[in-house]
């Protein structure tokens, strides 16, 4: 699988249990699940990182998956790598070292849900600078 480096980290909505799904009522749009949204997004930066950045560079969304593997980073922080189920990318988030209690509870498999932004200088390369940071918000 391919790592994409996308986002900044504005709140952990949810750590453990199953990941999200969508669900809808008779009558209302479906709006994809934050794990559909991650895959959505990740594969439009793998087919065309041009445009991908010009349509979501810098918006605000909620995306999620199942948690892979995290690790602490040289610069400060840590790092989590979420599965959408696509089967095309991972989706890296950093947080602050204020989340290292939650996210040493983790474990491979479990559902997470992250507000973010999507990197707006991301160009679709992964690299030492690219993308995921978390200003620290509290949960």
């Amino acid at each position: 699988m391919h790592k994409q480096f996308l986002f900044t980290t504005l709140l952990l909505l949810s750590a453990c249990g199953q990941v999200p799904t969508s669900q809808s009522t008779k009558g209302e749009t479906k709006k994809p699940s934050p794990s559909d949204l991650l895959a959505t997004i990740n594969q439009a930066y793998s087919e065309n990182a041009i445009q991908a950045q010009r349509e979501w560079g810098g918006k605000r969304v909620v995306v999620g998956g199942a948690f892979d593997l995290a690790g602490k980073l040289p610069e400060g922080g840590i790092s989590i790598l979420l599965n959408p189920g696509s089967g095309i990318s991972l989706g890296e988030l950093r947080f602050a070292d204020t989340y290292a209690d939650m996210i040493a509870k983790l474990r491979k498999g479990d559902g997470v849900t992250a507000e973010c932004t999507v990197d707006p200088k991301y160009e679709g390369f992964s690299g030492v600078d690219g993308g995921v940071k978390c200003p620290g918000t509290d949960i």
